[in-house]
């Protein structure tokens, strides 16, 4: 079963469905919560980044982990180590959006979960901002603004 973006605005969980769907079983790939909720935020950042317009509109957070998504973390917490399996409902995502998720999967999907982490909580990058004057085990809820996104990883590709 298809469900067309074209009636309904794009979630941060339609962008991670669309995620874990594009693994192939067939080559014993897999895809786990950490995978997907970095591959969300990367995905959120480019497309910031592409076109100065956001993916979705859920906040992402700083967490002490890395880059979060509390619908996310909701949805899949208990299966934190577990590889997620597909759904059999597929969410129809296309154009500009469509191109810049096979960009990110292109640039990240052979990453593993704490390389993954490694690259989004980068000392300079938007997560490290965000907790500026936060200890390394606080808690937080603040925001990663994607202005700061947009700047940073637009400089990484001569955006900016």
């Amino acid at each position: 079963m298809e469900i067309s973006m074209a009636k309904r605005h794009l979630t941060a969980n339609d962008v991670a469905d669309w995620f874990i769907n594009r693994v192939d079983e067939n080559k014993l790939e897999t895809i786990t919560f950490r995978q997907v909720m970095n591959l969300v935020y990367f995905a959120q950042a480019w497309h910031v980044t592409h076109t100065g317009r956001k993916l979705f509109e859920e906040q992402i957070e700083a967490w002490a982990l890395g880059p979060a998504l509390p619908s996310l973390y909701e949805r899949f917490a208990n299966m934190a180590a577990a590889s997620i399996a597909k759904f059999d409902v597929q969410v129809v995502i296309k154009d500009r959006k469509l191109e810049i998720l096979e960009l990110v999967a292109q640039e990240y999907s052979g990453f593993t979960p704490d390389e993954l982490t490694r690259l989004a909580t980068v000392k300079d990058g938007p997560w490290a901002k965000s907790r500026d004057g936060l200890s390394a085990e606080s808690s937080s809820h603040r925001t990663i603004d994607v202005d700061i996104m947009k700047n940073y990883y637009g400089q990484k590709i001569g955006k900016v």
